[in-house]
């Protein structure tokens, strides 16, 4: 295994174990999922999000059948391919948010040049999201105070801030895979359906499956719907061929979630938007409480962190306990990061996931 050099090596870092097979909080988290699967098409409140998406069409899913399903647990190509629409849209249900989880941390690095970039003025498709994007970072930010220097690309430069999410979507990953294949080997939403098939429709196996989800409402309409127990997913490939708990997509969205908000968490954004709910091709202005750089960097996170569940290749609780690990990652990282500036630096402010303050 890899080893982190810069803040916590993956040994070092202890998660919960996973909810046991037959216990009824995996049941819930079955429940939950079964419900995701079957509400992808359902569209959501309110959101704001800068960028329209590829959306994939209603009803494009896989593995429902159990030859299909039992080739892809083999590890071997399953026909087809997702549909898509022609239009692109800005996301709006669940499906669209397991499509844009798929494009891994690319969006980590778009946040960081929006918050890093100016904006261009008249024209917003162009440009970040403020008229000066430096050095109105965080507030403990040694250049804010300073009349006769500016941030350049070492410390505290758009450069520096890329270089640490780079790092930290190396880290998270590694510590999440420490937990995967040494501590935590649990089976994927998709296997768990399996047991279901298995136990209810061809009676070969008494699996311990909790009965809480065998007498659910979410089972029992999937299995009306597609005349199978199985838990569909996005695509063909269906589940990665290892365990999910935790995530390591989820993991990444921890660690670049608290290194942004290290960097930049307490601005408000002016006039925000939000896709029409009637029209997700278009935006129309946002109406509610202010919004934060922080709180938007929190959801994206969530997001990301959920959208993998909406695929149909994670549970609820790998999402949460690889967000907590994601962003213990991260602090380790600022840590270090701290001890090597030589400015007069009063440390990192920002706010943790759980809402507790921590300096670094």
């Amino acid at each position: 295994m890899a080893v982190t050099q810069c803040g916590l090596t993956p040994t070092h870092v202890a998660i919960p174990a996973p909810p046991a097979l037959a216990s009824a909080e995996r049941a819930a988290e079955a429940v939950e999922v079964y419900w995701q699967a079957l509400l992808r098409d359902v569209p959501f409140g309110a959101q704001w999000i800068s960028a329209r998406i590829r959306p994939a069409a209603q009803g494009s899913d896989f593995l429902a059948e159990p030859d299909a399903w039992l080739r892809a647990q083999n590890g071997q190509a399953v026909p087809g391919q997702p549909r898509h629409d022609s239009t692109p849209r800005y996301i709006s249900n669940g499906r669209d948010l397991a499509e844009s989880v798929r494009q891994g941390p690319v969006l980590s690095w778009a946040v960081a040049l929006l918050l890093l970039t100016p904006s261009s003025g008249t024209d917003p498709r162009y440009g970040g999201m403020f008229p000066v994007a430096q050095p109105a970072l965080n507030p403990t930010n040694p250049y804010r105070q300073s009349r006769n220097q500016s941030a350049g690309a070492a410390i505290f430069g758009p450069q520096h801030i890329q270089s640490v999410l780079n790092q930290g979507i190396n880290a998270g990953p590694r510590t999440a895979y420490w937990q995967k294949w040494f501590i935590h080997r649990t089976l994927r939403p998709e296997a768990y359906g399996g047991l279901v098939q298995q136990k209810l429709v061809n009676g070969v196996i008494d699996y311990p499956v909790h009965d809480d989800f065998l007498h659910s409402e979410a089972l029992g309409r999937t299995s009306a719907k597609q005349g199978s127990c199985l838990l569909t997913q996005v695509t063909p490939e269906g589940s990665p061929l290892f365990s999910a708990y935790p995530g390591g997509g989820a993991a990444v969205a921890g660690v670049v979630a608290t290194l942004l908000k290290a960097f930049d968490e307490s601005r408000v954004i002016s006039d925000p938007v939000q896709p029409d709910p009637a029209d997700p091709t278009r935006l129309v202005p946002y109406a509610g409480p202010p919004l934060t750089v922080g709180g938007e960097i929190n959801k994206m996170a969530t997001n990301f962190a959920m959208g993998r569940n909406w695929m149909g290749i994670h549970w609820w609780s790998d999402a949460a306990a690889s967000l907590a690990l994601g962003e213990e990652v991260a602090i380790g990282m600022l840590r270090d990061e701290r001890a090597s500036y030589r400015e007069a630096f009063d440390g990192f402010t920002f706010t943790r996931f759980d809402g507790t303050r921590v300096t670094i």
